[in-house]
């Protein structure tokens, strides 16, 4: 009913214009109207996109030079790459019937060509999500639409990337979008959110390779079982519930809770590639997965295009998406117990140390779940910094407070 109410007010107003101006583009007139009431989705009237200074300013405050990274470059473990061996075709049935866990050469069943199958999966998958183009504007939908002939040969190009061949710079190249912030000054550059458009032909490739990468870490229970980000039967509702039963337990058994919600300090910019190489290949991921991650990541190139058309950019070697976490501590109510959750604390705060992330300390809190007994100088710190104690806070876009223990409000 609504779409039906929907189309027939965009028909009226279609043939009002064509009553009142017959010659007009209707579809200008929809743009000059979204830009008088602000409803356009990236913002027209944009001071980041406005002006090629604040374009560039903008991108060097949120992407490290890679001349700057590779000044602090962290070598990776030795990595040898190995020949792979040739697989036929009743070995390779042999391996995707069996268990990947229990097959010796695991790592060659991950290190295998992508078929036709895997490709047309991916592509079908996200023709459905109508999620934005790149630069060159080529969309899922369109992609779908290639007669098979084309989506072989694209398969051959895929397939020798995974082999090794370089990939082409202009598949590098990101676009950026940026947003204004809720309730932020639309005149400061920093109160804009970067949204990153990859090339579809990219995102295509990254979608079947972050297929396998997923499947080597749940065969191998690389994941944490609370590691909720991009996993499969993972999401944040899960997370969320999971949390919020895991209070309402300990409240059942006379615990005090305490929940201390970390934010790392611009994550998205600060991962450092390197150290992610080391640590995939300490952790034995098959060895195409981690030369294409290699390859990628590093130096990759984001454009912005202003609206007269010009373009700033920056080559960078940082940068991934970030995820917030939780950390919850039962039972605090023994100076025993607390020095041991401040011992445990600092472990995790070293270990971000490690791999040259920040924890942002004005945005880091605790929400304290307690019973009977008063736990007000319940203190733990970060460093030398006593964490802020608060009744309610926001993780994963949902507010979590310490009386209904869970969302009472989304605004």
């Amino acid at each position: 009913m609504k779409t039906e109410i929907r189309n027939n007010k965009n028909k009226n107003f279609e043939q009002f214009i064509k009553n009142l101006h017959p010659t007009q583009n209707i579809k200008t007139i929809y743009q000059n109207l979204n830009k008088l009431t602000n409803k356009n989705k990236f913002n027209i009237y944009n001071i980041v996109e406005d002006d090629l200074k604040n374009a560039q300013d903008y991108l060097n405050s949120k992407f490290e030079l890679v001349s700057d990274t590779e000044q602090n470059i962290v070598k990776p473990a030795t990595f040898k790459i190995s020949q792979p061996q040739i697989v036929n075709k009743k070995t390779l049935n042999k391996f995707v019937n069996n268990n990947p866990r229990k097959t010796k050469n695991k790592n060659e069943y991950y290190n295998r060509e992508f078929d036709i199958e895997e490709i047309e999966d991916v592509i079908k998958k996200q023709a459905t999500k109508n999620t934005a183009p790149g630069k060159d504007k080529v969309n899922f939908k369109t992609i779908s639409n290639w007669p098979s002939h084309i989506k072989e040969f694209f398969m051959g190009k895929i397939n020798d990337v995974w082999n090794g061949e370089k990939i082409p710079e202009r598949l590098k190249e990101v676009d950026i979008k940026t947003i204004l912030k809720p309730d932020k000054d639309r005149h400061n550059i920093n109160s804009y959110r970067p949204i990153a458009l990859m090339k579809t032909q990219l995102k295509i490739i990254n979608h079947c390779i972050k297929k396998r990468l997923i499947e080597f870490s749940e065969d191998n229970d690389v994941f944490n079982e609370r590691c909720y980000g991009f996993r499969r039967d993972k999401n944040a509702k899960l997370c969320i519930n999971d949390l919020i039963n895991d209070i309402k337990d300990s409240k059942q058994k006379y615990d005090h809770v305490a929940v201390i919600f970390l934010d790392i300090n611009k994550a998205f910019d600060s991962v450092n590639i390197d150290l992610l190489i080391d640590t995939l290949i300490k952790l034995n991921y098959p060895y195409k997965i981690i030369d294409y991650l290699r390859h990628t990541l590093k130096n990759k190139t984001m454009t912005i295009t202003t609206q007269d058309g010009q373009k700033a950019s920056i080559k960078t070697s940082l940068g991934l998406l970030q995820d917030d976490l939780a950390i919850r501590i039962r039972t605090m109510n023994t100076d025993t117990k607390l020095k041991e959750t401040q011992k445990n604390l600092n472990k995790i705060i070293n270990k971000v140390k490690k791999l040259n992330l920040e924890i942002n300390k004005d945005k880091t809190n605790m929400i304290i779940f307690k019973n009977k007994n008063d736990l007000t100088n319940t203190k733990l710190k970060i460093e030398d910094n006593e964490i802020q104690t608060t009744t309610q806070t926001r993780y994963l876009g949902i507010l979590i407070d310490n009386i209904s223990y869970k969302a009472p409000s989304n605004d």
